[in-house]
């Protein structure tokens, strides 16, 4: 069923005429590495040619065998199309937003829904002092001072058993980061959940606002000193 042709159709056919033309050296390639496993292997994801010339892959294991005296090798195909698929969504998808997050001047972080960090654009390593291959693959609570750090595990948790608490859809919070160099820094955070190739990630967006938080303090000096004046007055 998977390759279209009838079992009639099939006999006198070699290795070749089960794969397209343009991917027939890769697919021999696989086959002759095949040989050199007497007791059995698979390639996986291997493009073949159905009947009505579309392409299909799949995950071909093979054993050898002695048959009429000859040495033979006897293959068996598991349809993989539906999988590379997916797989293939998941890499365009991971791409797409690896593009569109490092061209953004807000800091943006991708964590999944473990809380490790995926992806960490050229805005947020300058927040935080980090390149972005020293947080990939880390806990994202690596950014977070106490007692965010203790606690961050615990509310995720939460919110994906109940969908409420946490930081997921409320923009412009006010929270503390923490840098490489130990440093705390203001931060304002958004926190968005997606999903791509349904899995659920969370992008968060962020920007320091260190330089408002030093206006609003002067600000605040200010509306003080005019207050105290006018009481003086």
């Amino acid at each position: 069923r998977m390759p279209g042709f009838s079992v009639a159709e099939l006999r006198g056919f070699t290795v070749p005429d089960f794969h397209p033309e343009d991917r027939l050296e890769y697919a021999m390639e696989k086959f002759e590495a095949q040989l050199g496993y007497p007791e059995g292997t698979v390639s996986q994801e291997i493009p073949c040619r159905r009947k009505d010339g579309t392409v299909h892959y799949a995950d071909i294991g093979t054993s050898q065998l002695t048959f009429d005296g000859r040495k033979s090798l006897i293959g068996v195909f598991r349809d993989a199309t539906e999988r590379k698929q997916a797989e293939d969504a998941l890499r365009l998808s991971e791409e797409w937003l690896r593009t569109m997050t490092e061209s953004v001047v807000d800091g943006l972080i991708t964590i999944d829904d473990e809380g490790i960090v995926r992806s960490f654009n050229p805005a947020a390593e300058r927040v935080f002092g980090y390149a972005a291959d020293e947080v990939i693959g880390q806990n994202v609570k690596m950014l977070m001072p106490e007692p965010h750090r203790s606690e961050h595990d615990g509310r995720l948790s939460h919110y994906k058993e109940t969908g409420e608490g946490g930081v997921v859809g409320k923009a412009g919070r006010e929270v503390p980061g923490k840098r490489k160099d130990g440093s705390i820094v203001p931060i304002e955070l958004g926190v968005s959940e997606v999903r791509v190739a349904d899995e659920r990630l969370f992008v968060g967006s962020l920007r320091d606002i260190t330089e408002r938080k030093k206006l609003e303090r002067v600000l605040g000096k200010i509306r003080r000193r005019q207050r105290k004046r006018g009481s003086d007055a």
